[in-house]
Formats: structure tokens, sequence, C-alpha cells
């Protein structure tokens, strides 16, 4: 299946935006608003390329889905674990034992240091959930009906963030939430939604106003310190969908109008894996060297947009030739065909994070 280059893109913008997010660095302002769509922004990416047709049976998709998610799931989560319990667990501060987190491979829930090597891995079951999920129950119905299913998903998933003590593994609760945008992305493609069929002015007027929509809205959504999917923290449920979706319609808008120029964003759009995986580890590389080697305080990295964006650029390149190791020496390891050429990486899963 021939990619769709502002997909690629959108998921380029969107894995900078995790890292970015993902830096200590980062002010809370900047925090909030990336916190408030990251996660549904590749949920609905995920849901926009969903393709039953291509599956004869419920196992077949299974079947493809473990190999595209759950196998890169077990491979990043031995190596960061790994690198956790060497050298991690040594400099965080933690009382955290060595088995917790290697219960919580199989748990894969992000909260209460299940995943402490890595944390941002309970992406890859949750997004496995809801992709079986959606294969079983939606594929076959209408769109009223699957935007009907979604509304009781979405109700589903609030009741259970408000009054749910537990968490169910590999982000079940959690799920209920993130089908909903996924199914979103689904109509929008069933209803042929492209953004880059507006022309340019007309999609600078969306763009404004889809991101006035998304700051505007989580603004009012002030019940939670920030939205977190992984920690099941949604705050208000009508403004927690509003700037979900606004920032949602921003950056794919946005995509569509760059696409030309993003090669950098596409080829960052098409090996997020690697990127998801490790670039916690990298911030603290990055962190024990300016600190030990170049006595840089914790409190000058604190709360500075220019730290988080260096870190987040550092981050990036630091993850070419890990990534490049992966795709060339072990591409199944992280979902891919053994050989990677042009026409491999065209039918790779667009469907990864």
């Amino acid at each position: 299946m021939k990619r769709i280059e502002w997909i690629d893109v959108a998921k380029g913008i969107g894995i900078i935006l995790v890292v970015m997010g993902h830096t200590s660095s980062i002010t809370s302002d900047a925090a909030r608003m990336i916190f408030s769509f990251h996660m549904p922004l590749f949920f609905f990416l995920s849901g926009f390329v969903f393709s039953a047709s291509k599956y004869k049976t419920l196992l077949s998709f299974v079947k493809r889905k473990a190999v595209t998610l759950l196998i890169p799931y077990v491979t990043f989560s031995v190596l960061t674990y790994g690198f956790w319990a060497v050298i991690g667990r040594k400099f965080e501060g933690q009382d955290v034992s060595l088995w917790k987190p290697l219960l919580g491979i199989v748990y894969s829930n992000g909260i209460d240091n299940w995943l402490v090597h890595g944390i941002t891995l309970w992406f890859l079951t949750c997004l496995f959930v809801v992709e079986v999920a959606f294969y079983l129950i939606f594929r076959n119905l209408s769109v009223k009906r699957v935007g009907f299913l979604l509304l009781v998903c979405s109700v589903i998933g609030y009741a259970d963030s408000l009054y749910s003590g537990f968490r169910l593994p590999w982000s079940i609760d959690v799920a209920f939430t993130a089908i909903v945008f996924y199914g979103l992305g689904y109509i929008a493609k069933k209803l042929q939604w492209n953004p880059a069929a507006y022309g340019s002015a007309q999609a600078l007027l969306i763009l404004i106003a889809a991101a006035a929509g998304n700051i505007g809205f989580d603004m009012l959504n002030g019940s939670v310190p920030k939205v977190d999917m992984n920690k099941n923290q949604l705050g208000v449920y009508v403004y927690f969908y509003l700037s979900a979706i606004c920032g949602i319609a921003a950056i794919l808008v946005l995509s569509s109008l760059v696409a030309r120029f993003g090669k950098m964003l596409t080829y960052l759009g098409r090996n997020t894996l690697v990127i998801l995986a490790f670039h916690i580890i990298t911030f603290k590389l990055m962190k024990a060297v300016l600190t030990y080697g170049f006595q840089v305080s914790a409190e000058q990295m604190e709360k500075s947009l220019v730290w988080s964006i260096g870190f987040t650029i550092a981050s990036l390149l630091m993850l070419v030739p890990v990534n490049y190791f992966f795709t060339k020496y072990m591409p199944v390891m992280i979902g891919r065909p053994k050989k990677i050429g042009l026409n491999s990486q065209l039918q790779a899963s667009a469907s990864q994070v």
C-alpha cells in the first residue's frame, strides 16, 4: 500500500512533540498543550490507515499486529529494562525492585513504576488492544453506527477515568478512550477527508482556528495539571475531546502544508518506534554527561524552552544511527520485513506509532 505523505509528516511532527513533552526542561504551559493531543493524534492516524479488507480472518489480523506492535514491544522492553537495571536505576533515586518492572513487561501499564524502564511502551500494547477490538466490533458497521458506538466508548472511558481505582493490564481501560480517536480517524478516511485538498489560504485559516481551539479548550480544562492518557487523566469530558480534536486537526492541516518540504519529518514519521522507545534513555545519558562532565546543574536545565528544544534535537540525532542499526540488521525486531528496500518500506505497516 502506498504511503500517504502527509500522514508520515504528521507522525514526524507528533514524535517530535512526544520527545519534547518528555524533557524535564519543558515549561508547564508547553507540556499542557502537547499532552492535550499528542497521543490522540497517533491513535487517530492509526485509525485512518486501518484496513480490514487486507485480512480475511481475525487470526491473520492479530498475527500482523503482533508482528508490528508486540514484537517491538518485547524487544524494546527487554533492552530498556536491561539499561535501567544496570545503569539507569542507580541515578534515579527511586527504590524500585528489579522484579516490579520485570513483571511490568507482562502487565504493561505505564503507572506506579510498572514500566519505569520504558514508560512510553504502554502505547504499543494499548494500540494492539484498540486495533483488535476495532477489527472485532467496528469493521463491518456503517459510519453512523461506528459514531454511536464511539460515543458509548467515550462515556465508558471517561467514567472509568473518574471512578475506577484499578488499572487494567495493557491499558485496556484507557483503550475505551483511545478507540474513540482511532475510530474518528477511520471515519475521516471513510468520508474521504483529506487535509491536502485545501488551498494554502484556507488551510492556514483552519490551522489558526484549530490551534486556537486546542489552546482555548485546554485552558478551560483546568481541573487537571495536564491531560495524560497514560495516567487516564482527562479532566473535563467536553473540553478534553474538543481540545484533542482541535489539536489533531491543526497538526494534520500543518502536515499537508509542509509535506512537500518535510523530508526530515517524513523520515521521523516512518521511524517512530525506535524514537518512542529510546528517547528517554538519551535524556538520561545527556544529563549525566552535562552534570558530571560539564558541571551543569539540574536547576539550569529545568523549565527552559531552550534546553527542551536542545534535548529534543540532540535526542533525535542520537537515535538516527540506532534506528539505522535496527532497520538494517534487526528489522524483524521492530516489526519490519527482513529486507528493507524501497518497496518494503512502502508496504511496512503504517499503523505503527
